[in-house]
């Protein structure tokens, strides 16, 4: 998919005076350095011509989308579609955008026309069936995500087609659905660490915690630094009763992100349960210390009843 892109981009470069810097923008586009393309633009905006100006446009807003900076590419891809009305690439990045800017409905309007205009846009299939999967339209999302992989031959992006199905089937409680929807993105890349990710929550939902274990350990194989999956396996081992792996697991995951809320709370909670105060009064020091509304939370759990003067 991204060969596919590239070659989009580079055919759209015109032929003439500026077509050297419309080539540069270009590769610097692709290479990633947004801010370096939008200086490069900057140096063609006096003397564009009628029929270069949409490509100035698509390319500003390509790179405000990678910068986060989505209204202004919302801006800028709409000057597209004003003068390529036509052209399917616009109302899928404008589809993005939108999703971004947590507006799904505009969203769903903008890839519903991208897919009009080309009925094998596979892309733009993916990226509804993600819409409808944020809108809670199951069906829909299920829907989009099996015609665009009957039209995409990319394990990358088959990966991650077989990801939000199995997201889809997990919200409909659809669980050997799920699972195998999961396998199957783990199949197109095994470096797919939220495809390992969610199926380890679904075991662990499931009561199947070795199975988690597993799951979880490829996360932290894959992307050692993700805090999460380092309290979930800590929330396996506490289910298993085994307290020693569930403390380090804890403190691996504050070691990667020490506000966690999550964790904190767990780890005090254990902390309460062993009677281990002097631990416990640290931990919840540390959980108010990044969010107040936890001292009430504490305050009317059972764990903590024993200890209330103190933490008051």
């Amino acid at each position: 998919m991204k060969i596919i892109i590239l070659l989009i981009l580079l055919l759209l470069i015109p032929f003439g005076l500026f077509a050297d810097i419309f080539d540069e923008s270009s590769k610097l586009l692709q290479n990633g350095q947004y801010s370096e393309t939008l200086n490069k633009l900057a140096q063609l905006k006096p003397n564009l011509k009628k029929n270069e100006i949409y490509l100035y446009h698509y390319y500003k807003g390509k790179a405000y989308f990678q910068l986060n900076n989505y209204r202004s590419a919302v801006a800028d891809l709409k000057e597209v579609i004003k003068l390529k009305p036509n052209w399917a690439f616009p109302y899928n990045d404008l589809g993005l955008a939108y999703s971004y800017l947590n507006d799904q409905k505009q969203a769903e309007i903008y890839l519903l026309k991208a897919i009009k205009l080309n009925k094998t846009f596979t892309l733009a299939y993916y990226h509804l069936g993600n819409i409808y999967l944020k809108l809670k339209e199951y069906d829909n999302a299920l829907k989009n995500y099996k015609f665009s992989l009957k039209l995409e031959k990319e394990d990358d992006l088959i990966s991650k087609i077989y990801l939000g199905m199995g997201n889809a089937y997990q919200a409909q409680k659809k669980i050997s659905n799920s699972i195998e929807s999961f396998k199957r993105s783990i199949d197109k890349d095994e470096k797919n660490w939220k495809a390992h990710m969610n199926l380890s929550l679904v075991y662990f939902n499931e009561d199947m915690y070795d199975e988690s274990i597993d799951s979880l350990e490829e996360v932290v194989r894959i992307n050692e630094k993700y805090y999460k999956a380092y309290f979930y396996l800590g929330n396996c081992y506490r289910a298993e009763k085994k307290y020693d792996k569930m403390e380090h697991y804890y403190k691996l995951s504050l070691k990667y992100k020490s506000d966690d809320t999550d964790t904190l709370y767990s780890l005090a909670s254990y902390y309460a349960l062993k009677e281990k105060k002097d631990l416990m009064m640290k931990t919840l020091k540390k959980l108010f210390s990044v969010d107040e509304k936890y001292k009430n939370i504490i305050m009317d759990d059972k764990l903590f009843r024993k200890y209330q003067n103190d933490i008051k």
